[in-house]
């Protein structure tokens, strides 16, 4: 009985962490409903200069699948950038309700760029960074 028990229990918790885990990168960005971003200035050890949290759901999940769209970087990437560089490094963190779901980070190495994952470079380009300053109320200029 107390084995029966045991592997219940097992297969529930097992179970429970695959559905979300297969669900979350089936359909992520229709379960965000959370976006917190914070704002430092670049190569400074400044404090916190920006610091909001959106609930929009809509306009998060539009930002996120804008972020996971963006192409890989590659080295011909630098050369498709016509504007000017990051002067923040942008710390976003997308949640679903409380649990933390994705953090990535917005800025400049050289090339504007998003780093999903580590290891996981993306290229931005005007529209994603349009859509970022929109989505956290600031002018695109501004990011």
């Amino acid at each position: 009985m107390f084995a029966m028990v045991l592997a219940l229990g097992f297969c529930l918790c097992s179970c429970e962490s695959a559905t979300l885990g297969s669900h979350a990168h089936a359909t992520p960005g229709s379960l965000l409903t959370v976006l917190h971003v914070t704002r430092t200035p670049r190569n400074s050890a400044s404090p916190v200069t920006f610091d909001k949290t959106f609930t929009d759901a809509k306009v998060v999940q539009r930002l996120y699948s804008a972020a996971i769209a963006l192409p890989k970087f590659t080295e011909q990437s630098c050369g498709t950038q016509t504007q000017g560089y990051v002067f923040f490094v942008y710390h976003l963190t997308f949640l679903q309700a409380t649990i933390q779901f994705a953090q990535m980070t917005l800025d400049d190495y050289g090339c504007m760029g998003l780093t999903i994952d580590p290891g996981d470079y993306r290229t931005t380009n005007l529209t994603f960074i349009s859509l970022f300053a929109q989505t956290i109320g600031v002018s695109a200029q501004a990011v």
